[in-house]
């Protein structure tokens, strides 16, 4: 059996006591990795609570040694480079020389990976999941972030981005690299069906995002959602994420019955993962994504999915899991809801949605993936 490498991570995004969700599927890579190699995760964050310049906090997070440091706020940019700086010189000293470092977010983290690789020889790799690579974001990325960027994609041994159209997107602002697009990562032990559940005539409709409406477009949802409810009386909403309750001026607005919706705030994935396979299809009506792992855990739930096609959603949609339909498009949202609604049948069994996650998917199957990566980047 191969070896196991010493993999550190390192993070411009990782969940930490700042943002506790903030990067939680590189969370997830850095878990599924775990599986095959020896992982450290290193993230420093500016903390404005902190009544110190610095504070090191270390844990061991499902298999994943991890390294937080907590920086103090400051208003001189020079000097906040430099704690940061200080912070990860400080982090590698105590995680050992790894064999390899896979970088998530390539600007600003992939600075910390070309030093040690022009200077201690350690090969990296680069997970890209920012929707602001894309067109049409691309005018408010600065000059200093292009050109490091362009630096960093070149030196990596493989870009990563997690689907093909976000890898489009950076070669087109001239990012030169080995691209191989690796996906997110759904956790099948936790997301699956459940045959055992009892039948209902409720059909449920499902949402879950961070409920931002200019990404995930929820005004616009709700407003589909209020035609088709009010042709379906036996419909009832969910939404869950980060303060769904906000929306609800709107929905009285849309005239939709209060009693048929439930407003939930976010939940851990265990529980996240009951609501998925008990619904009966889950929407995401958003204005751009990447590869979204919602989407992920609804097939391995065996859940139809409704969707943009936006970002790289169709790279990994199986035309019998659900309908892709045009950003924006109300009257196409509520036909995809009536053709569910209807036919779900004739849609592809919990089982087989569940089979095709796991395969792709499951952390293994992502480990896997990044194996062959790390080690033809080590053969370099």
């Amino acid at each position: 059996m191969p070896h196991r490498k010493h993999i550190a991570f390192v993070n411009s995004w990782y969940p930490s006591r700042v943002s506790p969700t903030n990067g939680d599927f590189i969370q997830r890579h850095a878990e599924a990795v775990a599986l095959l190699h020896d992982v450290s995760a290193l993230h420093v964050v500016t903390d404005p609570a902190l009544d110190r310049r610095v504070e090191f906090v270390h844990r061991d997070v499902n298999g994943v040694n991890t390294w937080i440091a907590y920086i103090a706020p400051t208003r001189n940019p020079i000097w906040k480079v430099w704690r940061f700086w200080k912070a990860y010189r400080k982090l590698f000293k105590e995680i050992g020389k790894p064999d390899l470092l896979h970088v998530n977010r390539t600007f600003p983290a992939g600075i910390i990976a070309v030093f040690y690789r022009l200077f201690f020889n350690i090969p990296y790799l680069i997970t890209e999941h920012w929707t602001g690579y894309h067109p049409d974001r691309q005018a408010s990325i600065s000059l200093i972030e292009r050109r490091c960027a362009m630096f960093i994609t070149c030196l990596a041994a493989f870009v990563c981005p997690v689907s093909e159209h976000l890898g489009q997107s950076m070669r087109s602002l001239g990012f030169k690299g080995r691209y191989h697009p690796v996906p997110n990562v759904v956790k099948t032990a936790v997301f699956h069906p459940d045959s055992s559940s009892p039948s209902s005539d409720i059909f449920t409709v499902l949402h879950v995002s961070n409920m931002v409406d200019s990404h995930k477009n929820i005004t616009g949802l709700l407003e589909g959602l209020a035609q088709f409810m009010k042709r379906n009386n036996k419909v009832h909403l969910q939404l869950i994420g980060d303060n769904p309750q906000r929306y609800i001026p709107f929905v009285n607005e849309m005239d939709i019955d209060l009693d048929r919706c439930a407003f939930i705030d976010q939940l851990p994935q265990e529980e996240l993962a009951e609501y998925m396979r008990h619904a009966d299809v889950f929407v995401l009506f958003s204005n751009k994504e990447n590869l979204p792992c919602v989407i992920l855990e609804s097939f391995a739930s065996g859940t139809p999915v409704i969707s943009t096609r936006v970002g790289g959603i169709e790279e990994y949609f199986p035309s019998d899991y659900g309908i892709l339909i045009p950003k924006g498009d109300i009257e196409a949202l509520n036909i995809a809801l009536e053709e569910v609604y209807k036919n779900k049948g004739r849609l592809a069994t919990a089982e087989s949605m569940f089979a095709y996650a796991r395969n792709h998917f499951s952390p293994m199957a992502i480990a896997r993936s990044f194996d062959k990566l790390y080690r033809i980047a080590g053969e370099g």
